[in-house]
């Protein structure tokens, strides 16, 4: 569903006629409005632009292992952070953006977006000042309008979780730590990397399952790391998301989702508290983490937020505020690339886990070949990072829909897009990086950067933290280039069948603003059994 608020003139087609052969004129755009309604049993009550529709769906919650992980009963004001976890991840699902096709202007991908929800706290939420706290959340994380309502939730309404209770407690023994795990390559490669750097720590896992499929990789990876590392690994998996839905009924939702980061992370801190412990590790890479924006076209929140340092620094804050305590959700390896994240795999001897892990943005794909699409920046971001760590041989082209290293496929040049962006920024990293003030220059390119190094001295990483994402962005373009080369660095061949500049090679007149002294970067044609053309900063190629 979407709403639209048009010229009441309106006819079909979303133009506006007027007498006297008058020219055609488009209603301004603006932002779509909805309400979500949850009722005390789950139901969803979905209305857009005012018009009032029955129950759409219901929600379903099975939070009963997390007090059977710790043998205690989920406390209300955490069983209230988990209603509204779901409530937030399923009007993000059901609300959709204006259509794709549409010009990808602020007023067309912003949405307003208002939940009723009923909680056993609702003073919590208001008195406390904590739905003002997450409306700037999730407006930060979606570009969306958010607002709340909460409203008291009847007791008999309470879920199997908040009654069941052990005699016995289960906490982990001491040292533990909590971390989220999702069954992708960076929570593999940090769940490996922790395990071998504490030997005697537990660690807790929460693992959220919006459905069966994403459950598959986990259990087969969960299950291989405990055969090397022992009962040192307490997975905790919960099931939610919306039931009853009509077939294809997704085809009809929002695809982009930015709240994903939000909802886990609340599941997981959940969990965290329920072991006794203050704290939630988020194991992404800090490339990934910042994820600076790939092209000029890439505004706002369409470069996903999930796990941004601000973000991060701006959940422990509600977090917080929720428990009444400190509470903080860290990025241990921010200051690492994927690839090096990788290693620890390598080093541990458990390369070949990668093969089992999930990275595709569109996981799972609905394609008979393989579950992974092979040309979205996660995919193509996965194959650098496991070229790296010296695991080609653990990712094979069969784990993918297209191999993006075919130039020759059908539509090659097309679903090479991602691949090219993406050198495209390497590119101009590379400039800012050999400028006299790489620093400077880094922050003219991608003004959000020095937001995100705040937050990391913030966590306690120092002053110094400037100078290490400088270096870890030399190390990731040094990453590209090595991987360019060993792949020889395919040229692309155009719709036309032309040759066209090397993937990631742009002219000097380049659209961004470059910081002064920034050395303008030329490209040549080096004629040779593959003509290929090659960008003159550091290697050049990016394929």
């Amino acid at each position: 569903m979407r709403a639209t608020r048009l010229d009441p003139s309106l006819v079909k087609n979303g133009q506006s006629h007027a007498s006297g052969g008058r020219r055609q004129r488009r209603a301004p755009a603006c932002p779509a409005s909805y309400d979500v309604v949850f009722s005390d049993q789950g139901e969803v009550r979905f209305r857009a632009g005012g018009a009032t529709a029955g129950i759409t769906s219901r929600t379903y919650v099975n939070d009963l292992p997390l007090a059977e992980a710790f043998g205690d009963v989920v406390p209300p004001h955490c069983a209230d952070l988990i209603d509204v976890a779901v409530a937030v991840y399923v009007a993000d699902r059901v609300c959709r953006r204006h259509p794709h096709k549409a010009p990808r202007t602020s007023g067309l991908w912003q949405r307003r977006i208002h939940v009723e929800l009923p909680l056993r706290e609702p003073e919590r939420w208001s008195r406390d000042a904590l739905g003002a706290t997450l409306a700037d959340l999730l407006g930060d994380l979606t570009d969306d309008v958010w607002s709340f309502t909460f409203v008291l939730r009847r007791g008999d309404a309470a879920r199997q979780s908040e009654s069941q209770r052990s005699l016995f407690l289960d906490m982990p023994p001491p040292p533990a730590s909590a971390a989220l795990f999702s069954g992708g390559l960076d929570s593999l490669a940090g769940l490996v990397a922790r395990l071998a750097e504490r030997p005697t720590e537990t660690l807790v896992l929460f693992c959220g399952r919006t459905n069966r499929r994403i459950g598959v990789p986990q259990r087969e990876l969960l299950n291989l790391v405990t055969r090397e590392f022992g009962q040192r690994v307490r997975p905790v998996a919960v099931g939610f998301g919306l039931s009853g839905r009509r077939r294809r009924a997704f085809d009809h939702e929002e695809t982009s989702q930015r709240t994903r980061g939000f909802v886990f992370q609340a599941f997981g801190a959940v969990a965290a508290k329920m072991a006794g412990l203050d704290r939630l590790d988020v194991f992404e890479n800090g490339v990934g983490a910042i994820n600076l924006p790939y092209t000029d076209a890439q505004l706002g929140s369409q470069s996903t937020r999930a796990t941004h340092p601000v973000t991060l620094r701006r959940m422990s804050a509600l977090l917080s505020g929720v428990f009444r305590a400190p509470f903080t959700v860290s990025l241990p390896f921010a200051l690492i690339t994927k690839g090096e994240l990788c290693d620890s795999l390598r080093d541990a001897g458990l390369g070949a886990l990668a093969r089992r892990s999930v990275s595709c943005d569109g996981y799972p794909q609905r394609n008979s070949k393989a579950d992974q699409c092979g040309v979205c920046p996660s995919c193509v971001l996965r194959r650098q990072s496991l070229h790296h760590a010296g695991l080609i041989d653990e990712d094979p082209k069969s784990l993918y829909v297209h191999d993006v290293y075919d130039a020759s496929a059908p539509d090659a040049f097309a679903r090479r897009f991602s691949l090219r962006a993406m050198g495209g920024q390497v590119h101009h990293l590379r400039r800012a990086l050999n400028s006299a003030r790489p620093w400077e220059a880094l922050t003219i390119i991608y003004p959000d950067l020095e937001e995100a190094a705040e937050a990391l001295v913030d966590a306690g990483r120092g002053d110094e933290v400037r100078d290490a994402l400088v270096a870890l962005y030399r190390r990731y373009c040094d990453e590209w280039g090595a991987f360019a080369a060993s792949t020889n660095g395919p040229c692309d061949v155009g719709p036309d069948g032309a040759l066209v500049p090397e993937i990631g090679a742009r002219s000097s007149r380049s659209s961004r603003v470059m910081a002064p002294g920034v050395p303008t970067v030329t490209a040549r044609l080096i004629p040779g059994p593959r003509t290929r053309w090659y960008a003159l900063d550091v290697g050049g190629p990016h394929g």
